[in-house]
């Protein structure tokens, strides 16, 4: 009796063991992705030649090699930080939706929704950052951050009267409208 109660025990012990290790080969595979991930992204942040793809809630420099101090210096600006200004960052709404273009694949798809963008705009009226805050589906991000990198009228922040750099979240909406009809 004595021997099937060590025997089981041993058994468990083997089966804890098996456990622990694959918990560990899965942790490091896990690790490794992430790492190949963030090396991919970090050459899609710094090099603008290349397009631009991204996912919820990553950061995307934009124009990074044309930089000044100033903006440099604004870029560093997390974009969870809030603060009152007397002025906040402005547009023009007409612009900006003069530049978004409803992607193909999700028009044909039936796909509609909202792609929240939140832009760091720096002292300069230079648009530094983008991120897609929120999406109601990742085929149209890519053209609402398309379309919020071309805005040309972008104007800072305000805060005891100097500008300050200061993240904004602007709302794309994407529907369909029906197709209209035309008579016989």
């Amino acid at each position: 009796m004595r021997k099937k109660i060590l025997k089981k025990i041993s058994n468990i012990d083997k089966l804890i063991h098996g456990l622990f290790l694959i918990a560990f080969i899965v942790a490091v595979a896990n690790t490794a992705q992430l790492q190949a991930d963030e090396t991919k992204l970090d050459t899609l942040r710094f090099n603008d030649k290349s397009p631009i793809k991204t996912y919820a809630g990553d950061t995307i420099l934009v124009n990074a090699h044309k930089y000044t101090d100033i903006d440099k210096e604004d870029a560093d600006l997390n974009a969870d930080v809030f603060f009152p200004c007397q002025k906040v960052v402005s547009l023009d709404m007409e612009e900006l939706l003069s530049y978004v273009k409803y992607p193909d694949l999700a028009r044909r798809a039936g796909i509609t929704g909202t792609v929240y963008v939140k832009c760091l705009i720096g002292r300069n009226n230079k648009l530094l950052k983008v991120l897609v805050e929120m999406s109601d589906n990742e085929l149209l991000n890519q053209s609402a951050i398309d379309a919020v990198c071309k805005v040309q009228s972008w104007q800072s922040a305000v805060q005891k009267g100097e500008k300050v750099a200061l993240w904004i979240s602007v709302p794309i909406e994407y529907k369909l409208t029906p197709a209209k009809k035309t008579e016989k």
